[in-house]
């Protein structure tokens, strides 16, 4: 089970000594972990029980916490539909997929996770970077954002070599639905409220901003800089239909090529922002 704080967290002295006294950690660790406007773990922990616990202290302090399984990060029902088009009113959007259109209004979307994707990233080759690149960090003691799809289509990330293509790319998560709508920016019909004079990545980030304002939920960029990060391991396929409201195949869907680590993160995120919500409710 991974305890989180919300992005409410604000780093303050206060904040930190609170949390060390609860948790036990040293504060220089919880700044490790921890980064104001972000999802962070503060513990990991094998029962579940002790997870609530703690969850329950952290809320007697002021803190807003969660706790949520890392198996989300795999889960199959939480499956990945590609987005081909995309319109919006005032009040609603209409998502088109490869074969039908589906209206839904803004209040049924629960948070958008921007960022890109990597098709070919494994969890194995995200482990093996990161701890690399902690050994080089060590001491002994102790994007794509251009506008050309063919420049994208051969961009890999220096260091996987299953890596073919990256992607700037917004997961939409809903509240009562489990699968997730992606936005890849080269090929999404964009509404016409986004400019076109802008490259593809600007175009998703003004459709993402316009958005998360019209539906009052956070857009998460912190792939890198998350905690949560680092708890994406032990992915596997996505192969199941999800249940309620299913959308018909991505024309994707037969493809084995995904972006692992940025998959699971995207759910564990929306897990926790569904988590907070339901405890706010």
């Amino acid at each position: 089970m991974l305890v989180l704080l919300s992005p409410e967290f604000s780093g303050s002295e206060l904040q930190v000594a609170q949390l060390a006294q609860v948790t036990g950690l040293l504060p220089y660790d919880l700044r490790t972990r921890l980064r104001p406007g972000v999802w962070g773990v503060v513990r990991v922990l094998a029962d579940f029980e002790q997870a609530r616990l703690l969850v329950g202290q952290l809320t007697a302090l002021g803190f807003q916490a969660v706790a949520i399984d890392s198996a989300v990060g795999q889960d199959p029902e939480r499956k990945i539909v590609y987005l081909r088009g995309l319109e919006v009113t005032d009040a609603e959007m209409t998502l088109r997929l490869s074969e039908r259109t589906m209206s839904v209004p803004f209040g049924a979307l629960l948070t958008i996770v921007r960022g890109d994707v990597h098709m070919g990233r494994s969890q194995r080759g995200n482990t093996i970077g990161a701890i690399a690149g902690q050994l080089r960090s060590t001491p002994p003691l102790g994007p794509w954002a251009g506008s050309g799809a063919s420049e994208a289509a051969t961009m890999g990330d220096g260091r996987n070599p299953g890596v073919t293509d990256v992607f700037a790319a917004a997961d939409l998560h809903f509240v009562t639905v489990p699968w997730i709508a992606r936005i890849d920016a080269r090929e999404l019909e964009f509404p016409s409220i986004v400019p076109m004079q802008s490259n593809a990545a600007e175009r998703l980030d003004i459709l993402v901003d316009w958005l998360a304002n019209q539906a009052h939920v956070r857009v998460d960029r912190h792939l890198r800089i998350s905690s949560l990060g680092s708890h994406t391991v032990g992915s596997r396929g996505v192969a199941s239909t999800p249940q309620g409201s299913v959308p018909p195949p991505s024309r994707r869907v037969g493809s084995t090529m995904s972006d692992e680590h940025f998959d699971a993160y995207s759910r564990l995120i929306a897990e926790a922002e569904r988590r907070q919500r339901a405890q706010t409710v």
